[in-house]
């Protein structure tokens, strides 16, 4: 059985410390200016140690909810200095104007990126679990050789007679199902995302050494956020929102309409006009 280890990562003790630069990114021959460099290695940066698995399981989900656009760059920033940078592969060598020190960097059009990407997974994952084959229609689509995915940013073959042959051919004959394409979309998403951004060894315990276990997890934050996320699928759990603050949670029973004892109470107070 596949264990998860207890896995750190970094945030800066400072809300300000993590900020938006022009920079050059990557040097040498594929040197290249980017107007929004998120820059997270300030020589006098003072960090802080925490598990985002065990402290913010649910961490996903404010992920998810980072407006996209031009008013981004302000509420990403508050994210990173809130949690740390993404990490993994989004981590580049960044050199603001006037400054000769190289820093590490991450690129707004990354973020951005990541957030889309897991965001449409978590929605479609929501529509297939809930059934809601309606909205489910809008984005999955079947051709005479494929099932795409599509959505506002983007389409994605979800399999076809040449992509993963096997799973198409297993379902082409149910042409009108929606859900099975769309866990599909899910399953390859989270695979896609978490490939180099999660690590497997073996270990063993002092105490039972003649018995060593798989143990996985996270690299850097993005892994992490991911994982939670594919950790939920696997559990079958899938966020609702709460009926009176709206905030996107993980309900603990099937039931649920409310993310807190608060949020029932003050619903009800609300009903009864209070």
């Amino acid at each position: 059985m596949e264990e998860y280890y207890t896995s750190s990562w970094w945030r800066p003790s400072d809300d300000r410390s993590l900020f938006w630069s022009p920079a050059d990114i990557g040097l040498g021959v594929n040197r290249k200016f980017e107007k929004h460099v998120l820059i997270c290695s300030a020589t006098d940066m003072l960090v802080s140690q925490y598990n985002p698995l065990i402290d913010y399981p649910n961490l996903y989900l404010e992920f998810i909810r980072l407006p996209l656009g031009r008013e981004a760059l302000e509420p990403i920033a508050k994210f990173a200095n809130l949690y740390g940078p993404l990490g993994a592969d989004l981590v580049h060598a960044a050199l603001m104007p006037g400054d000769s020190i190289v820093h590490h960097g991450e690129l707004a059009d990354h973020w951005l990126r990541e957030i889309v990407d897991l965001r449409d997974a978590v929605y479609v994952w929501q529509l297939a679990r809930r059934g809601k084959t309606k909205e489910l229609r809008e984005h999955i689509e079947w051709t005479s050789r494929a099932v795409i995915y599509r959505s506002d940013n983007r389409s994605a073959v979800i399999c076809s007679k040449e992509i993963r042959a096997e799973v198409y051919d297993a379902i082409k004959k149910r042409k009108r199902e929606l859900v099975v394409p769309a866990m599909l979309y899910v399953q390859n998403a989270i695979n896609k995302s978490l490939l180099n951004r999660s690590r497997s060894f073996m270990f063993s315990d002092f105490s039972d050494l003649k018995n060593p276990t798989m143990r996985s997890g996270p690299k850097g934050l993005i892994g992490a956020l991911w994982l939670q996320f594919a950790n939920d699928v696997h559990a079958r759990k899938v966020p609702a929102q709460c009926g009176h603050c709206r905030r996107v949670y993980v309900p603990t029973r099937s039931d649920a309409r409310y993310c807190s004892n608060s949020c029932r109470q003050k619903a009800y107070n609300q009903r009864r006009g209070l």
